[in-house]
């Protein structure tokens, strides 16, 4: 059945923001391998809403001898990174640049970096509150020691929200603080939930405008 979270009945009305599959790969070759297993004819017949394009061997072999232009990162200020990831970060792109290709270095704007769009994510995948959906579908099978904290978040009364996010603000505990802020017990309005949807599409514009103004084909992060 694919990827998938818990729903009762395989109804899932969270179609804002959907599940993807990765893949992680150690280089092109592999995702290009990936890629050519999975866009067949079969996948078209169980899927109908895949476009049905398989993989392009032409626009893949005529590419590889391409110069790219690349975006890079290091940091999307949610979370700093460790100095093994910035270092793996600067060390591909360094290699790249000794290929031809050409490395713009990026910084992250506020209304798109890691921050907005965490608040935005948790918003709509926690917009029904206390984690109704997720726990209906168990249908009564006991949660998983990982997902028994966020559901203790969940069920915080609202009236006790505030107060908790003052204190992790002054602890200095900000993201936890935003996490508490972009939720609620008993589930968001349909106005809410409808201003987090329009956020949502807000910063997929953002993303495809940066792609856009500065011409690049890929991001390096």
């Amino acid at each position: 059945s694919g990827l998938a979270v818990p729903r009762l009945n395989r109804r899932n009305g969270q179609v804002i923001i959907p599940t993807a599959a990765g893949p992680m790969a150690r280089s092109v070759s592999d995702c290009a391998m990936l890629l050519r297993s999975w866009w067949r004819p079969k996948l078209f017949e169980c899927d109908p809403y895949t476009v049905p394009l398989p993989f392009d061997e032409a626009v893949y072999n005529n590419g590889k001898n391409r110069k790219l232009r690349i975006g890079v990162f290091t940091t999307d200020n949610w979370f700093q990174p460790c100095d093994t990831g910035v270092r793996a970060v600067r060390e591909s792109a360094s290699l790249l640049a000794k290929r031809g290709h050409t490395i713009v270095p990026i910084t992250l704007p506020s209304d798109m970096d890691g921050w907005a769009i965490c608040k935005a994510y948790y918003s709509i995948m926690a917009a029904d509150g206390n984690m109704y959906s997720f726990v209906r579908g168990l249908q009564g099978e006991p949660l998983h020691p990982y997902y028994r904290a966020l559901k203790t978040l969940s069920d915080i009364p609202n009236f006790l929200r505030g107060i908790i996010r003052f204190v992790l603000r002054f602890f200095g505990e900000n993201r936890k603080a935003t996490l508490l802020a972009s939720t609620r017990s008993g589930g968001l309005s349909t106005r809410q939930f409808w201003e987090h949807c329009a956020d949502v599409n807000q910063l997929k514009e953002k993303w495809r405008q940066l792609m856009r103004d500065n011409e690049f084909d890929a991001l390096l992060l």
